[in-house]
This record gives C-alpha cells, sequence and structure tokens, in this order.
C-alpha cells in the first residue's frame, strides 16, 4: 500500500489487481470452509465491493482503459467461480467521519486522503450495496453513531440469513 499511497498513477492497476487476488483466494477458502460444513464464515469485504476502489481510480485516471479493461476481465472470471454471500453488512459512515477517523489513526500511508475521495467512496459504496441488494440481503447500519447492542445486530442479521428471497440472477456472469 505504501507504493500506492507515494505514486498512485504508477501502482494503481498492479495494486488493484492484486487487492482482487487477494479477495478472491479469501472467498475460495471461505467457500471451502462451507463445503467441510463450517456453519458461518464472515468476511470483512467481499470481492466485488473492491470494483468500488477500481472504478473511481480508473474514472479519475489513475487506471488506463487497458488497465481497467484487464481488471474488469480478471474479475468477470473470477466471479463465475463464486456465489454470493448470504448477508452483507453495510458499515455506512460518512466521509466527514471518515476523515475524522483516519486523522486520528494517523497512519502515514493514509495521511492526505482528500475528502473528495473518500466522498466518492461513499458514493460509489451507495450504488455498489444497492445493486448487491439484487443479489443477496443487505443489512445497512449507520457507523457514524453505532449503538445498537450486539445481540440485536446478530439478531438482525440471523434473521436475514434465514429469510426466503427470490433475487435477480447476475447477468453479467453469462
Amino acid at each position: 500500500f505504501r507504493e500506492f499511497s507515494k505514486d498512485m498513477k504508477r501502482w494503481a492497476a498492479l495494486f488493484q489487481i492484486r487487492a482482487l487476488t487477494s479477495r478472491y483466494k479469501l472467498h475460495k477458502y471461505a467457500a471451502e470452509m462451507v463445503s467441510t460444513g463450517r456453519k458461518t464464515v464472515c468476511i470483512d469485504r467481499p470481492l466485488w465491493a473492491d470494483t468500488v476502489f477500481a472504478l473511481i481510480l480508473f474514472q479519475q485516471g489513475f487506471m488506463s482503459k487497458p488497465e481497467w479493461e484487464l481488471y474488469r476481465d480478471l474479475l468477470g472470471e473470477m466471479k463465475r467461480e463464486l456465489r454470493y454471500p448470504d448477508v452483507m453488512l453495510y458499515l455506512k459512515a460518512t466521509p466527514e467521519k471518515c476523515k475524522e477517523r483516519i486523522d486520528r489513526r494517523k497512519r502515514p500511508e493514509e495521511l492526505g486522503i482528500p475528502l473528495s475521495y473518500l466522498q466518492a467512496l461513499h458514493d460509489g459504496h451507495d450504488m455498489y450495496m444497492n445493486d448487491m441488494s439484487n443479489f443477496t440481503r443487505v443489512i445497512t447500519v449507520e457507523w457514524d453513531t453505532f449503538e445498537m447492542p450486539m445481540n440485536e445486530l446478530n439478531k438482525q442479521i440471523e434473521d436475514a440469513a434465514m429469510e426466503t428471497r427470490r433475487f435477480m440472477k447476475d447477468i453479467r456472469r453469462l
């Protein structure tokens, strides 16, 4: 991440392909765990969410069109082998709150992240989660001030996982 944060134009495509590959491996491992009887597997960020970052980098000129097309082709092939999560938990925070938390952490590689970039990520994630609700159950939790008891959140997740719904088929997989 350090090289990427120092020279985004040079490292954006490689960084995103590395992140995509890492998430793909994690999903394959999670699928193996489920197939061997593990009831619950939790992943911090699904493979599909990585596209929000990649798209913004492309739109802002940090990835070239051929790099973006390669990224999309790789994602398309990876998606063919994976199933959607049963439930997605969206921890939604405003860009201002994210910036405040970044500033408080004081990680060198995060210094200087502009609020406009965080706003683009926020908007991209909103759109992404709206799209994902066509394929899986999405629970949105306002994350600026989280005050819900954990047992209540766990109940929401369990209820959503048990809910019977029909979802649109992802025609982009075909």
